[in-house]
């Protein structure tokens, strides 16, 4: 069975400079396999599960009651937080899927 990795996530002062804290600072712990992120397909599945639960904590993480606003706070909380992520995982895979990810990402 292959070692799990864990990654500690810390987030803060995402978003632009006027309303970082509007974002809010979490934390979570998230495990991987070197195997889950050694082929382009794994680290695509790794990342998309990161996505899902970075989205989670930024949505209930943001202090906001402005449905437009709220979205594009927790856009760019995901995308800053998926870029954090991403950079500690520090996997040429995962690397190529989240400039993907990026590049199609609407």
């Amino acid at each position: 069975m292959p070692a799990l990795k864990a990654l500690a996530l810390a987030t803060a002062g995402l978003g632009l400079a006027a309303t970082a804290n509007a974002a809010g600072d979490f934390a979570f712990d998230y495990h991987y396999s070197q195997e889950d992120v050694a082929t382009p397909e794994g680290a695509k599945i790794v990342l998309s599960e990161l996505e899902t639960q970075i989205e989670d904590e930024c949505r209930f993480s943001r202090i906001t009651d402005r449905l437009a606003f709220a979205r594009q706070m927790t856009q760019r909380c995901v995308e800053d937080s998926l870029d954090n992520a991403v950079s500690q995982i520090d996997v040429p895979h995962l690397d190529a899927a989240f400039e993907d990810w990026k590049e199609n990402r609407v």
